[in-house]
């Protein structure tokens, strides 16, 4: 995707139909966290790898519903600021909901680029394949895109939908 936001609200439609099972904070870190990794291809000239494939996106949601299970459970200032500022209501989310929700977050970042770029090597890591197994061409990763800015387009209508009706999601 060429915005990593896109990622989160592409996604975040679920937030208004399982708002008991869907933990926004988790969803929101584990959709766009992933994109930390391009960064460091500066230095190891790796933009998508290990992050950026399934096993390594399974693993990281994992770790990251740790932390953010950890903030939940200490009532932490980016809890409480992401809730006030987004308008979200507090909702207690157990365990198995940040996890489960993380991993979904992950695992669809992983494979919404597999379709959207090209050189992605890493995508089944361990294995690295000559080229990406996902990859349909252009035609698909302009679907895949243009699918992924009607979701944006419907998460931010809710969003705004339910804020000016003095909601909280």
């Amino acid at each position: 995707m060429v915005f990593t936001v896109f990622h989160y609200l592409a996604a975040a439609p679920l937030l208004f139909r399982l708002r008991d099972k869907v933990d926004p904070v988790a969803l929101a870190l584990s959709t766009m966290l992933i994109d930390v990794e391009p960064l460091t291809g500066f230095f190891t000239g790796n933009y998508h790898w290990l992050l950026h494939s399934f096993t390594g996106a399974i693993l990281f949601s994992v770790l990251l519903a740790l932390v953010v299970d950890f903030l939940r459970k200490r009532d932490s200032f980016i809890i409480r600021f992401s809730h006030r500022i987004l308008h979200l209501e507090r909702r207690r989310y157990g365990f198995k909901s940040i996890v489960l929700t993380s991993i979904f977050g992950g695992v669809t970042h992983v494979l919404v680029d597999a379709f959207t770029h090209r050189n992605y090597p890493y995508v089944l890591f361990p294995f690295k394949a000559s080229e990406n197994p996902f990859w349909r061409g252009f035609e698909t990763g302009h679907a895949v895109q243009a699918l992924m800015i009607i979701l944006s387009l419907c998460s931010v209508y809710l969003w705004v939908r339910n804020v000016l009706r003095n909601k909280t999601y």
